[in-house]
């Protein structure tokens, strides 16, 4: 396959897909040498992309801080604090328990790194809900359309009445249970007004400025770290090549099956 595609395109959708095949087959063969030179395998190039709709990112907030809209100011979005909270939303918006996507979280030192200040949409747990208003509202209508009802019938009744009995019917053959699924919901998101509390303390308790500059620290001491790893990496494989073990040579010679020929 060339590319899969997670989320909804025209909100937040993340993108993999085959690069080296791109390559071919639109002839992009300036990209080969930008490979190279960072020492990839330009046969086995994969992408991971994540496109964001500027009307889905207008209710971001910042939970280190209680700031809302964050990502009005393009140039708050693109400072390294910005992005930074930015990556570690999607990559745990979208998230597979995998070594390489765990690697992939880390982000880029010099870029962009997974941090700890939490990034959510208001609007994700907004308990006003004009928009699915409008859609079940029309759906509604569809319901009785075509339905023969007494001239003094409260139609919105009539059509809430069908609704629930096609939900019943939905339930037994699904074995779905919708109060049960309603607590579990709850579980998961915060009173909107609590919320809002939470933010308007966090604004005044909480200097932006702080926040960066403590994430810059973090940065340094990521790069710090990724070095020793690779320096104890090269290390310890210099170790083991100066202590390999030699096997005694044996009586005869050892063919390619692994027969010892007399």
């Amino acid at each position: 396959f060339g590319t899969v595609y997670f989320g909804d395109r025209s909100r937040c959708q993340l993108r993999i897909y085959n690069k080296s095949k791109e390559i071919k087959d639109k002839r992009k063969d300036y990209f080969l040498d930008l490979y190279e030179r960072r020492g990839m395998d330009v046969d086995r190039v994969w992408n991971v992309e994540f496109e964001i709709r500027r009307d889905y990112m207008r209710d971001f907030a910042n939970m280190a801080t209680g700031e809302t809209r964050v990502f009005d100011s393009m140039d708050y979005l693109l400072r390294y604090d910005g992005l930074s909270m930015l990556w570690t939303y999607l990559v745990t918006r979208f998230v597979h328990d995998s070594a390489f996507w765990r690697v992939l979280q880390q982000g880029d030192p010099d870029k962009f790194v997974q941090c700890k200040n939490y990034l959510f949409r208001l609007r994700d747990i907004d308990t006003e809900k004009r928009r699915e208003v409008a859609q079940i509202r029309g759906r509604l209508q569809k319901l009785v359309l075509n339905e023969e009802l007494p001239p003094d019938a409260d139609m919105m009744i009539e059509a809430m009445k069908k609704f629930v009995m096609m939900c019943e019917d939905y339930e037994d053959e699904t074995e779905r249970d919708f109060p049960e699924e309603v607590r579990k919901k709850r579980k998961r998101y915060m009173d909107i007004q609590m919320l809002k509390l939470l933010l308007s303390e966090k604004r005044k308790t909480t200097d932006d400025m702080n926040v960066l500059h403590t994430m810059q620290a973090e940065r340094e001491a990521l790069k710090i770290m990724r070095a020793r790893e690779v320096r104890y990496m090269g290390e310890e494989k210099e170790l083991m090549d100066k202590n390999k073990i030699k096997t005694p040579a044996r009586q005869g010679s050892q063919n390619e099956c692994g027969n010892i020929d007399e």
